[in-house]
């Protein structure tokens, strides 16, 4: 499992620092050369929402290895691409495939582990994992660009999708539903009428879609308006997303240590620490990336025990519905960070503008959001306030 989510992280950003490659290959503009990534992420979104059931009909290692198989044919039209429509099929087609693992992960863990606090630790785990391969992938892809070619990175990819689907085969079997045949939109409908599970499932994905537009616009805007060779960009973004990482693996324990009301708190000053830093660059329009770097990585710390908690209290929300709200936290993740992409690469002007107030304006959202659910759910708010350290 811990290969498989680190494949279907990676393939989000391997291919980002050769944007600029391509952006010249092809003659695009900062918005048409964002939607190599937006294609992607919007069609992961659609094939999320046929997952859960899938899974339930077929069994949920199938369908992740179904996925695999599907996510290695669209990575092979990208090495083969010659132009710029056969790229984007080609991520659309790895878009559609890598859903697979992304939504039926999170369900491995909530299936070997009955226990909250066990389900939040292997969640944070499999959080850090995933964000050390979104923190490796722009190194791994920077040097391969520089060495070889932008389709070095999709070559590179295409290997550990079957390294992935080899360990695939170790995956525990899931009890089957011979019953489920389709969606069940009213299942869904569900959902989005909950005030309370939409609260935290809004807040969640925000907070999660608003690092990604960071993701997508840096390359962007580190090498064409930073001017960061492609040899140090890499470092630039795996600083911030191995931060994340290695806070994320270690953050059951920060928190048993601190207990979970100071760990959440000290998050949260974190996040505040970065909207006014953010609030700096933007008004006084700061060009420097450590700057900008160090910045961020308030946010890459200071979101990791309020983005996990978020997602386990969505995951537990509403009995018996764990594969649609999955399927609909997946969804929203990335429909949230096309957004965020897609506008702050329409108003790029050759500067951090642009995506650091989209960044800023995505947060105070999704903070405002959960405060709103601190003051909603009494169960939320008496478990944090009265948590205590372990020592």
């Amino acid at each position: 499992m811990a290969i498989a989510i680190f494949v279907s992280a990676a393939e989000i950003d391997i291919c980002v620092p050769s944007f600029p490659d391509i952006k010249n290959l092809f003659n695009l503009s900062a918005f048409s050369v964002e939607m190599i990534l937006s294609v992607n992420l919007i069609f992961h979104c659609i094939a999320a929402i046929f997952v859960g059931n899938l899974a339930d009909k077929y069994g949920k290692r199938k369908i992740m290895n179904f996925g695999f198989l599907i996510f290695a044919l669209g990575t092979l039209l990208c090495i083969l691409s010659k132009n710029y429509p056969t790229l984007i099929i080609g991520r659309i087609i790895q878009g559609i495939g890598s859903s697979a693992p992304m939504v039926l992960a999170p369900l491995f863990i909530m299936d070997l582990y009955t226990n909250k606090q066990k389900q939040e630790k292997m969640m944070n785990i499999l959080n850090g994992i995933c964000t050390i391969a979104i923190c490796t992938a722009p190194t791994i892809g920077s040097y391969a660009t520089l060495v070889w070619n932008w389709q070095a990175n999709f070559t590179i990819l295409l290997a550990f999708t079957f390294v992935a689907l080899f360990f695939n085969l170790f995956l525990p079997k899931s009890t089957i539903n011979t019953q489920t045949s389709k969606v069940n939109f009213a299942e869904y409908k569900i959902i989005f009428s909950s005030k309370l599970p939409m609260m935290y499932i809004l807040s969640c994905t925000i907070a999660i879609g608003l690092y990604y537009t960071f993701v997508g616009m840096a390359p962007i805007i580190y090498i064409n308006a930073l001017n960061v060779d492609l040899k140090h960009y890499g470092f630039y973004q795996g600083a911030l997303t191995l931060a994340f990482g290695i806070f994320s693996i270690i953050s059951p324990l920060i928190t048993n240590i601190l207990g979970k009301k100071t760990a959440f708190l000290a998050s949260i000053s974190l996040i505040f620490s970065f909207l006014a830093s953010y609030a700096y660059i933007i008004i006084n329009n700061v060009q420097n990336p450590l700057f900008i770097t160090l910045s961020t990585l308030l946010l890459s710390i200071g979101a990791v025990i309020p983005v996990n908690i978020l997602y386990i209290g969505s995951l537990s929300s509403i009995p018996n519905m764990q594969g649609r709200i999955s399927a609909v936290l997946t969804v929203l993740k990335w429909v949230f960070s096309s957004i965020g992409i897609q506008i702050a690469s329409y108003f790029y002007a050759s500067n951090f503008i642009s995506t650091g107030i989209t960044m800023f304006v995505m947060e105070i959202i999704s903070l405002s959001i959960g405060f709103y659910i601190f003051k909603l759910d009494k169960n939320f708010r008496q478990s944090l306030l009265a948590s205590k350290s372990k020592n």
